[in-house]
């Protein structure tokens, strides 16, 4: 069995087995052009990646398409990789004893993408109040063509699942994500 590692110019396919230094260089796809996946900076000065995912073939139905449940689960990926960006992994918070479910999800579908699509995905805080947060998602196609558009809400608890205020319990996560709120459209 074996699981591949990417990078924006390469994939390596390694067995289970076999530790990353031993990897093998399987053919190059081509990287993404400058203008289309580039870092963005929300209002908190951070520049932030997009979280990439190229569409896997179990992802898509019968009709070739992805199937619609799936971007959720990137955004789940994308939110886990923006919290690892700003320094603040799911692994962290947890060993802080912080848990975040989703307490709602939006998902509007603009484009259909299939096997084999390299999916560029956009995260920005839309709100946070002291025990909510929402978060925003704009997937794009390598193209630059929007795919999908979604927010997730958030509320954050203790292990004991009593509720946490972030603003007394975690004021540098807070100041953190409160410095991230992107400016309101108007």
């Amino acid at each position: 069995m074996f699981f591949q590692i990417r990078t924006p110019e390469i994939f390596f396919a390694l067995p289970r087995s076999t530790k990353p230094p031993g990897c093998e260089k399987i053919e190059p796809r081509a990287a993404p052009g400058p203008a289309r996946h580039k870092p963005f900076c929300p209002k908190g000065g951070i520049i932030l990646q997009p979280c990439r995912h190229r569409v896997q073939y179990y992802e898509t139905d019968r009709m070739g398409v992805t199937h619609h449940s799936n971007y959720i689960r990137w955004m789940e990926e994308a939110r886990i990789d923006f919290l690892s960006q700003i320094g603040w992994s799911y692994a962290r918070l947890e060993e802080l004893g912080v848990l975040s479910p989703v307490t709602a999800v939006d998902c509007r579908y603009k484009a259909s993408t299939t096997f084999d699509d390299l999916v560029s995905i956009e995260v920005s805080v839309l709100a946070l109040t002291n025990a909510r947060l929402t978060i925003g998602y704009r997937m794009t196609n390598a193209a630059g063509a929007e795919v999908c558009t979604g927010q997730t809400e958030h509320c954050f608890l203790d292990r004991e699942g009593h509720i946490l205020r972030l603003k007394r319990d975690y004021p540098a996560f807070y100041e953190l994500l409160a410095g991230l709120v992107a400016p309101e459209k108007g």
